[in-house]
């Protein structure tokens, strides 16, 4: 039992030793990498080409531009048909729902003393759904909702 433990920590052994060199030329690359990364750092903040870049920094592309016609406003409210998510049956439920302008979706519950339930559509994802033309889904980080 003993020598069978003992020749597996040789066989670990060598492997360790190879894995501990591989590591050590990766960190001396990447050692490297940063020095050089410094290096040029301090180069572009000598030659004054950071107050260029924090000029067009603040004019820079935005991935979600806002669409549409601001004549008309930029939310949009109405009801949409919510599919419930019980356990016995889905029934679809009508609520009230706003696309507000800084990409959140608020929709109302039944009981008009809760708070609407506010999605961020810039994290979500929308599919939709191949069997119901008027159907989709929008899929946030913690649940799906099945909307029509």
């Amino acid at each position: 039992y003993f020598q069978d433990g003992l020749k597996t920590i040789e066989h670990f052994g060598s492997y360790i030793a190879d894995l501990s060199m591989k590591l050590q030329k990766i960190r001396q690359t990447q050692d490297e990498e940063r020095r050089r990364l410094t290096e040029l750092r301090s180069l572009l903040r000598s030659s004054g080409c950071d107050k260029e870049l924090t000029t067009n920094a603040s004019a820079g592309y935005s991935l979600h531009q806002l669409q549409g016609d601001k004549q008309h406003g930029v939310t949009r409210s109405g009801h949409l048909l919510k599919k419930s998510e019980g356990k016995m049956r889905r029934v679809w439920q009508k609520r009230r729902c706003a696309v507000q302008a800084e990409g959140y979706l608020d929709i109302c519950h039944a009981d008009e003393n809760k708070p609407p339930t506010r999605v961020n559509l810039l994290t979500c994802q929308i599919k939709l759904v191949p069997d119901d033309k008027r159907g989709f889904d929008l899929i946030s980080y913690n649940r799906t909702y099945h909307f029509q």
